[in-house]
């Protein structure tokens, strides 16, 4: 036999924190569902306030974690990352010196190749 949502009464009290909505009615009357199922102690809302306290049995028990990421996990990621890139940006990259002793070797051996040429050709470099 298969039930659906309306077969199946509202628990006494409900929603507990607020007045049942306007033309809300059960399948069956409050006191054949009061029979039907045993009595279920319902915590009276804080006075003033309106808000139920948590009963007993869930009041130690804490929500399932949730999965995914803090956005503090996120943005230590993120600058770690970023370290990274630096770093590796710094160590790739030519300092100025190195560009110019590199390029004064290569000037080197082409005066020492042009000298060279002259000196087999016999003409004198201008």
């Amino acid at each position: 036999m298969k039930f659906s949502q309306r077969d199946i009464p509202d628990p006494p009290g409900y929603p507990w924190h607020c007045a049942p909505p306007e033309g809300h009615e059960t399948p069956k009357s409050q006191a054949a569902a009061e029979q039907a199922r045993p009595a279920i102690a319902v915590p009276a809302p804080a006075p003033g306030t309106g808000v139920v306290p948590p009963r007993e049995a869930e009041r130690g028990r804490r929500a399932a974690p949730q999965g995914g990421f803090t956005l503090i996990e996120l943005m230590v990621v993120v600058a770690i990352i970023a370290l990274g890139t630096a770093v590796a940006s710094l160590a790739l990259r030519d300092n100025e010196g190195a560009v110019l002793a590199r390029d004064a070797e290569r000037l080197a051996a082409l005066l020492e190749s042009a000298r060279a040429q002259s000196r087999a050709a016999g003409v004198p470099v201008r």
